[in-house]
């Protein structure tokens, strides 16, 4: 019974946060824009598209409630916003905020701190190193071959940050989770014409998803 309480409560925070979240793009948008002297992009959000918002965010809460420590549930609902508000702005503006990367990074220092001892923060740092040297090959293949950088610096930024957080236990399933989830969109999106081999695309979503696979996995594996 307290643990339905928790799911219903923590169903329902999250479904709160999403109601919120397109006025917080909005808010970082603008900031954004004004500090980089960029206009404005049009855009707009439909009744579907926040109703959506508010589903994922509210069943990622939920999912959390049912099966993350208690004392770690505020920390996973802050990753899940973060991977939502990360992916529209990326999407709407073509760029991952350095603000909320910094953001990512110090709740999940303290997250770290909460569940590991300072070998499982130095594993973290590993891992952090390791992710960004393999983003940071990936670009230079991908200039050397293309002469186009594709993975751009926010998103080595982000990627490591959320390396540091998953820490070497988890690197896996993010490095799976972010190359299933590309690749599901690039074979998708080459079927239907909307991508060719040299088109570009935001990455914040597939790597925001691959770290939310490599938080949420190890509960559903053990």
């Amino acid at each position: 019974m307290e643990k339905l309480a928790l799911i219903l409560v923590t169903t329902v925070a999250g479904a709160g946060i999403g109601f919120l979240i397109p006025f917080i793009v909005d808010k970082i948008i603008i900031y954004k824009c004004g500090k980089t002297g960029k206009p404005l992009p049009k855009y707009g959000y439909s009744y579907l598209g926040r109703a959506i918002i508010i589903v994922i965010s509210a069943a990622l809460a939920a999912l959390c409630a049912d099966c993350v420590p208690p004392i770690q549930i505020i920390f996973y609902v802050l990753f899940a916003t973060a991977a939502i508000i990360g992916t529209i702005i990326d999407n709407k503006l073509q760029i991952i905020p350095n603000e909320l990367v910094l953001a990512l990074l110090a709740v999940g220092l303290i997250y770290r701190l909460l569940v590991s001892d300072f070998k499982g923060l130095l594993d973290s740092l590993i891992a952090l190193l390791i992710v960004f040297a393999i983003f940071a090959l990936a670009a230079a293949a991908t200039k050397f071959i293309s002469k186009n950088i594709g993975v751009g610096a926010g998103d080595m930024k982000l990627a490591a940050v959320a390396a540091f957080i998953v820490s070497l236990s988890g690197m896996f399933y993010f490095l799976i989770g972010l190359a299933v989830s590309i690749g599901i969109y690039c074979i998708g999106g080459l079927i239907l014409k909307t991508l060719t081999p040299k088109s570009t695309f935001p990455m914040c979503g597939y790597i925001m998803a691959g770290f939310l696979i490599a938080l949420y996995i190890p509960y559903f594996v053990k």
